[in-house]
């Protein structure tokens, strides 16, 4: 090959990123078989037609060295059948995805020529394409890859023009996502969310998404004219309001607040807004719609979200504690996270203790608090005056990703079980069974000494028959990981669990 499939990193990225989002579906390939010997292709020995106008005087002079000029010169390929293409499509599928000059060979055939890219487009829709329903087929995962691979092409902003542009062989860039975006809805399950998914976190050589808000209008149409995946086409927009520095970023903003139509396009607008210069009168309305009556489960969600993510942290500390369920625990960890957002649930917290009031508020604080030290979080778990806080700040240090499991911290809970029904000095039996099962698992990564006494506590919670029987489970579950399997299956059988 004379030159590169893209810029190297983007060519990687690109497809790193594919293997991360099928990773993350937990989608299996399975093959489909091609009904007969896959034809040889020729286009192994073709130049590049994919390298960047941006390339060093250096290359370009090996290229021109190469060819006798410095203009590409690439012929369309050939048109496929649908045999043939099924076979290119599983070649890009079965490609590796580091093997550049192997990338470049196999996208070839299907990027350069517009019958051959509109015709795996087609057969994508409808589940032409498909295996078994449930997960990807080869020709499905090479399809989803040359189409991605083609809008980032196409759509080079200038200075990052390809060699398929200068060859002419390069489609509208434009009009291509624009087809892509209606296709959406005619393409299946689970292959539309993950074409959908990757086209909404693709970006050019230049960073940038492909996505811009010159093609919200074209969204919000296809979200009304398909009502079911309204969330789907409004999330796609949502990304792009996100990244957005365009000065009409914030009448867009203020559009979404008053019609709150997508959980997380409304999201996505409220983070800006709070985040931003008109913080506090985004805040003011974020209360007045969580709080109004008539507002829905998932707009509630988004707005607890933008809050946790974006707003001042003393002031989201603020909002939800106020507001705080057991719902709320991911939006605590989120501005427990941020900087200022430890400080921030600790001065919600104790302005509440010190009354003595809204004790589920103090416990959902106390949740947030993963960052704090364990003798920050120990003191709360000592000293409460509600039990279900204490158990919560035990739950929250064990929890904890850094936390390090010590002699006294599992005496410490030994002695709140050992008193569980006083509600004084107590913990909640629940709340130490499972600080229990986090201690253990926490002893075994640090390889801690502590873990034999851990197993020894939890093979008394899964004895003991005062316990409600989901509690015992989990702690005959725990102990799978610390057993060998003949000793689980006999404890099993002799608890009769």
């Amino acid at each position: 090959m004379k030159s590169k499939l893209l810029l190297s990193l983007l060519a990687l990225a690109l497809f790193l990123l594919i293997a991360r989002t099928l990773r993350d579906r937990g989608t299996t390939v399975v093959p489909v078989a091609s009904g007969g010997a896959e034809p040889e292709d020729s286009s192994a020995d073709r130049p590049s037609a994919l390298a960047p106008a941006t390339a060093t005087a250096a290359d370009e002079s090996r290229r021109s060295a190469g060819r006798g000029t410095a203009q590409p010169d690439l012929e369309r390929p050939p048109e496929l059948g649908d045999v043939r293409l099924r076979v290119a499509l599983r070649r890009i599928a079965g490609t590796d995805m580091q093997d550049e000059a192997a990338l470049e060979a196999a996208l070839f055939p299907v990027i350069a020529s517009p019958p051959n890219l509109a015709r795996t487009l087609e057969l994508l829709q409808g589940g032409g394409l498909s295996g078994d329903g449930e997960r990807l087929s080869l020709e499905e995962i090479g399809a989803i890859r040359a189409l991605l691979c083609a809008a980032i092409l196409f759509h080079a902003p200038e200075g990052f023009a390809s060699d398929l542009h200068h060859a002419g062989l390069a489609q509208d860039g434009r009009a291509f996502l624009e087809r892509l975006l209606r296709a959406l809805a005619l393409v299946l399950p689970p292959t539309r969310e993950t074409l959908a998914e990757l086209l909404a976190s693709a970006r050019g050589p230049d960073d940038r998404l492909l996505f811009d808000l010159s093609f919200e209008t074209l969204m919000r149409e296809l979200a009304a004219r398909h009502p079911e995946l309204s969330e789907l086409y409004l999330g796609l927009l949502a990304g792009v309001l996100a990244e957005s520095r365009a000065p009409e970023a914030e009448a867009l903003d203020l559009f979404e607040l008053e019609s709150a139509e997508s959980p997380r396009l409304l999201t996505a607008s409220l983070a800006r807004l709070l985040a931003g210069a008109r913080s506090q009168e985004a805040l003011r309305w974020a209360e007045d719609l969580y709080d109004h009556g008539e507002t829905s489960v998932e707009l509630r969600n988004a707005i607890s979200i933008a809050v946790a993510t974006a707003a001042p942290v003393d002031e989201a500390a603020v909002f939800l504690a106020a507001r705080a369920d057991s719902k709320m625990h991911e939006e605590l960890l989120t501005l427990g996270d941020r900087e200022g957002g430890l400080e921030a649930l600790e001065d919600a917290y104790y302005q509440r203790r010190i009354r003595g009031a809204e004790a589920d508020a103090r416990r959902m604080l106390v949740s947030g608090m993963q960052q704090a030290g364990p003798r920050e979080l120990l003191a709360i778990a000592s000293e409460d005056p509600d039990a279900r806080v204490r158990g919560q700040a035990g739950l929250t240090l064990t929890a904890s990703p850094d936390f390090s499991p010590t002699a006294a911290v599992l005496t410490f809970l030994g002695e709140g079980f050992a008193n569980r029904s006083d509600a004084e000095i107590g913990l909640p039996d629940y709340a130490v069974v499972y600080s229990v099962a986090n201690f253990a698992r926490a002893a075994q990564r640090n390889a801690s000494p502590a873990l034999d006494h851990a197993v020894v506590f939890l093979r008394e919670i899964a004895g003991d028959t005062s316990l409600d029987v989901y509690l015992r489970r989990h702690a005959l579950t725990a102990l799978a990981s610390h057993l060998s399997a003949a000793e689980h299956a006999a404890l099993t059988e002799s608890l009769n669990l």
